[in-house]
């Protein structure tokens, strides 16, 4: 009527007003609402999808992007790029929709569009007000409920007091408690009404009213939208997943909500579902927690107190309500430790060893994060974050590990089974062939392991420590276990027997192996910082800190002029000197438009790192150790030994392990050989190269050069 009236007054300029301040961004709302819908729906989706919504979804998203350019033109490209639509070209939404609901939130004031009549995505939390009502807490404020005045939570009775408001998220270990007490009165049923519908752990919307429950149930359910992109996940996808995607008959994704399932059909451990529930879906819950906070660090997407909103969060979720300090007797993370940590000698005064270290880091993450603009102004904190966020989840992984060996040496069956499935997957991050021997033991269908065989599968568990970035003496020690001991510095690699220590260098493998597992499943961000950040290569340095070798490091270092072949690869490659650099940034870049299979982009990204970045980086090490050897200067001609090793295990690779002849999984130059020798018909008699023989021979009789301070023969060794 407003409109109406002003035509028949003639007031035009009052007109214009109304058209563009009301009636234009009124219009604005479906059009977005339509283009955010198809972002959650089309994530799911492949480049070769014949769904019409991908076509719905670019045609929506062209309707509004010439606006929102005007507003800001590098979040509307990023938006295009990520809706449209192209045939067999790149996956869509392949920043995820989390990353488009962002982009247009940021424009919103700018569009003069209420952010409230856009509203929430349905119960996965999205939204494009500053702060939207999540169904699993997952990063966002909850404004606090009516009648609460603390915005801070106490935590195991003041072990950790938060600064934002969380009881609401620590208050589903009483969900825990419940299901566990009902599953002890075989009220199986009311158990699990509890766990699909959640009880105890409110959702509020944003003026402080209760707007539903959270349920544990979703934080599996959720988990292949809200998870997909994340490294830890994918992991246990890769480990897990049939060659039809499935575990179990059904997604693989929902691994963790298709264990709990089962777990609550089992007459014979009537509480194994509520202990699956802890293990699987509130652990990996936590994890995302962390995950999901260091990737909105690094977008820039946090404000001052998001970040540590984030960390109470996940704080919040690993202690749980009810929790006292150092009593085993809670319902969430933290009481599993204390129980397991007491069993295998790790009482250190109030706290056992694990939770004492995770609460420390906890504390580190909080503090990183907790400085104005720490996340927008500084470029480093993400780094730091993800560093101590690592270390974290690895840490985690303790109790569960602890309670596997714990039931193998009980021979409890059924939790064997659970433990296995919430803890073995991850080992599939660090050694095919050692979790084929685990899973074929412990976790397929039918299986059953051999008492006699507990001694060894406990010695392949701990094998993997060093990889899972963790020691002995972090496990602990139990009864009847064989003795762990921690990989020595020199091991052997293939056969290889180094004089220095260079298994930091040798564990860059396993940073090209998870770069595989994570661009197996499209998640170009995790591959893309595990690459330019790398995460199991540590080196001490002289002032007691640390340094992460990375694998891009290794693929832009200016030593590398060094080789002679170098120059040749430079010109090659039109004068670009971090010519294999920009080979992988390239084909990780989901936008990259020459790129259109997610399998050819795999291929590409690990053959690239393999034989171009890595065997240049061992050519340089082997042209360093020529040069120290001629120097005049003496801690020169100490290191050329050590040059050369690292050269060794550069090509051979930690995954190869100690054993003549390596293992089968290798991911370095060594492991590439072994892989080819059968269809060209020189491997030896064992299965390994011949090149590989020769080459573990030429090292050998180098180092015997080096140590005699006889320099001339090496170049002709090296070439």
């Amino acid at each position: 009527n407003t409109g109406k009236e002003l035509l028949k007054a003639k007031s035009c300029t009052e007109l214009s007003l109304l058209l563009e301040e009301d009636i234009t961004p009124t219009i604005l709302v479906p059009l977005i609402q339509g283009m955010l819908h198809y972002a959650v729906e089309n994530e799911e989706l492949s480049s070769s999808s014949e769904s019409g919504s991908l076509a719905a979804g670019d045609a929506l998203s062209r309707a509004i992007i010439p606006v929102m350019n005007a507003i800001d033109s590098d979040k509307s490209m990023q938006i295009m790029t990520n809706m449209k639509f192209e045939k067999g070209g790149s996956k869509p939404v392949e920043d995820g929709a989390e990353r488009v609901f962002a982009d247009v939130a940021a424009m919103i004031d700018g569009l003069k569009v209420d952010c409230d009549d856009i509203g929430g995505y349905e119960n996965l939390g999205l939204g494009v007000c500053s702060e939207n009502p999540a169904d699993t807490g997952s990063g966002t404020k909850t404004t606090l409920p009516d009648g609460t005045k603390s915005t801070s939570t106490s935590l195991a009775d003041g072990l950790y007091t938060t600064t934002t408001y969380v009881q609401n998220r620590a208050e589903i270990a009483l969900d825990v408690k419940d299901i566990e007490s009902l599953l002890k009165s075989d009220k199986a049923t009311l158990a699990m009404g509890i766990y699909e519908d959640g009880f105890h752990s409110a959702i509020y919307n944003e003026i402080g009213e209760k707007i539903g429950d959270r349920s544990l149930a979703d934080f599996s359910r959720s988990a292949p939208q809200i998870m997909a992109k994340e490294p830890t996940y994918n992991i246990f996808r890769y480990a897990l997943e049939d060659d039809n995607g499935l575990y179990l008959g059904r997604d693989v994704g929902l691994y963790a909500d298709t264990i709990v399932l089962g777990a609550f059909g089992n007459t014979n451990s009537r509480t194994l579902a509520s202990e699956a529930i802890v293990a699987l879906n509130l652990w990996m819950f936590v994890v995302h927690e962390l995950h999901q906070t260091v990737d909105k660090c690094k977008g820039k997407l946090l404000t001052d107190d998001d970040g540590v909103h984030s960390m109470d969060e996940a704080v919040a979720y690993y202690i749980g309500d009810g929790q006292q300090t150092g009593d085993s007797k809670g319902h969430s993370l933290y009481a599993l430790a204390e129980y397991m940590g007491e069993l295998f000698e790790q009482d250190e005064a109030d706290q056992t060893r694990v939770n004492r270290i995770i609460m420390k880091l906890f504390n580190q993450a909080k503090l990183e994060v907790s400085f104005a603009s720490a996340c927008i102004n500084n470029p480093s904190t993400h780094v730091r974050l993800r560093e101590i966020v690592n270390k974290i989840v690895s840490q985690m992984a303790v109790p569960l590990l602890q309670k596997l060996i714990y039931s193998l040496r009980k021979n409890d069956r059924d939790r064997v089974k659970l433990y296995a499935q919430s803890v073995v997957p991850l080992i599939a991050g660090c050694s095919d062939s050692t979790f084929s021997f685990l899973r074929d033991r412990l976790i397929l269908e039918g299986n059953i392991f051999n008492a006699i065989d507990v001694d060894d599968i406990i010695e392949k568990l701990q094998s993997a420590y060093s990889c899972l970035g963790l020691t002995c003496v972090d496990v602990g020690t139990y009864e009847g276990v064989p003795a762990c001991h921690d990989k020595p510095p020199q091991s052997s690699l293939a056969g290889y027997v180094p004089k220095s220590d260079i298994s930091e260098f040798s564990k860059l493998d396993l940073d090209l192996h998870q770069i595989y597992i994570f661009l197996k499943f499209g998640a170009f961000n995790a591959a893309e910082d595990l690459y330019t950040m790398g995460k199991h290569s540590t080196l001490k340095k002289l002032d007691g800190g640390e340094e992460i070798i990375t694998l891009r490091q290794l693929a832009t270092q200016s030593a590398r002029s060094i080789v002679p072949s170098f120059d040749m690869f430079e010109r090659y490659f039109d004068q670009d000197f971090d010519y294999s650099n920009s080979m992988v940034k390239r084909t990780l870049d989901p936008n990259e438009p020459t790129m259109v299979s997610l399998k050819e982009r795999t291929k590409l990204v690990v053959t690239t790192l393999q034989s171009m970045v890595v065997y240049m980086a061992a050519l340089q090490k082997i042209y360093d150790a020529i040069e120290d050897c001629e120097s005049t200067d003496s801690f020169r001609n100490a290191n050329a030994i050590e040059e050369w090793d690292r050269a060794a295990g550069l090509l051979i690779g930690s995954m190869e392990g100690a054993n003549e002849g390596g293992r089968q999984g290798g991911m370095m130059m060594y492991g590439l050989a072994k892989e080819q020798c059968k269809q060209f018909d020189v491997c030896t008699n064992s299965g390994d190269a011949k090149v590989n023989e020769r080459l573990i021979t030429l090292f050998y009789a180098g180092r015997s050069e080096l140590t005699a301070r006889n320099c001339p023969p090496l170049h002709k060794a090296a070439e």
